[in-house]
């Protein structure tokens, strides 16, 4: 190949991050899915685009929101708030009620695309595949307990394989 090695590693990138996205299309896929295409989307239909979740299940109600609520602190005044804080990832419970709000306010979209960075800023500690997977499912199962019989339609992020960025055993 002819190509100056800079291009090369971007020539790579792109194609290590389109196999990842194939290979996450595979993972959510239905096993007994049917050979035919899907019905076409009828003129008017609505759908939902919802990216970058960061979803943390370990959050910490006592999180410190100068470190992204990824440690503890006994200063209440670094607590991120019922609600959260815009320095620190959301809770399942905080992205339940947003999924909530979604199926409120478009309860019956023809699909839903689920732009990828499902995974949070957590501990390092918490940095791992099975963390990364729990995260994956634990999105599933939210948009599935109010959209059951929608398509969902993941992407690939950065945050969505362990380690980042990376085409091995992913999660």
């Amino acid at each position: 190949c002819d190509l100056p090695s800079g291009e090369m590693a971007v020539v790579l990138r792109i194609c290590v991050l389109v196999g990842l996205a194939l290979i996450a299309a595979l993972r959510f896929w239905p096993r007994n899915a049917p050979p035919s295409p899907p019905p076409p989307i009828p003129p008017g239909a609505t759908f939902w685009h919802v990216t970058d979740w960061h979803l943390n299940l370990f959050h910490d109600r006592h999180g410190d929101v100068r470190d992204m609520c990824r440690s503890a602190t006994g200063d209440a005044s670094r607590w991120p708030g019922a609600f959260g804080h815009f320095n620190c990832d959301p809770s399942r419970q905080f992205a339940e009620a947003a999924v909530a709000q979604m199926a409120a306010a478009h309860p019956q979209p023809a699909f839903i695309v689920l732009g990828g960075d499902d995974f949070g800023h957590v501990p390092p500690s918490r940095e791992d595949a099975h963390s990364v997977r729990a995260s994956h499912e634990a999105m599933r199962e939210l948009l599935r307990a109010r959209f059951p019989d929608v398509p969902v339609l993941p992407i690939v992020g950065n945050h969505d394989t362990w380690p980042y960025f990376s085409a091995q055993d992913t999660a």
